[in-house]
């Protein structure tokens, strides 16, 4: 579970590296910083990820729109760590995605369990299925159920182009 790849979009510096410390030293290692929603779509369209930590009032968008971005993407476990606390915000946050809302302030132990939690559910999913998913670039190919995903558009496939894909892979 360690070595999985973690993305916190949170505009607060303090705050980000108090995430990147409580993480750390719980053995978490790969942990990618992002200030803006701009330079975590950038990182999302580099990198695929275990697992998300989003803010949502960031200084040139939010959350929710990156969660949105996300789900497209993938199923991976997806966090709301915000000062936005009513129930309306937390609401709107689990009909975006969220697996989890948690408000500012936190306790960094319950952040930890939490992720520790939702993490591995999702990576003993993951590791069940990976042999039939095959992700390159802005590719996803999935054998169980003969599509491809090409920038998030789903196309279903068969016949020779299956079997020359799954041979491929």
């Amino acid at each position: 579970m360690q070595d999985a790849s973690i993305l916190v979009l949170e505009d607060e510096r303090a705050i980000a590296e108090m995430i990147e410390i409580i993480l750390g030293k719980d053995g978490f290692l790969n942990i990618t910083l992002c200030s803006t929603v701009e330079e975590a779509k950038k990182n999302l369209e580099m990198k695929t990820f275990d697992f998300y930590l989003l803010d949502i009032m960031l200084p040139d968008g939010n959350g929710i729109e990156m969660a949105n971005l996300i789900r497209e993407r993938s199923d991976a476990p997806v966090f709301f760590l915000t000062a936005k606390g009513s129930d309306a915000d937390k609401l709107r946050g689990f009909m975006n995605g969220a697996d989890d809302y948690i408000t500012k302030p936190f306790n960094p132990l319950e952040l930890v369990a939490r992720v520790k939690v939702q993490l591995g559910r999702y990576l003993k999913k993951k590791d069940v299925s990976q042999n039939h998913l095959f992700v390159c670039s802005r590719f996803t190919f999935n054998i169980d159920a003969a599509e491809i995903t090409v920038d998030g558009t789903k196309e279903i496939i068969s016949g020779r182009l299956f079997h020359l894909l799954k041979y491929l892979c």
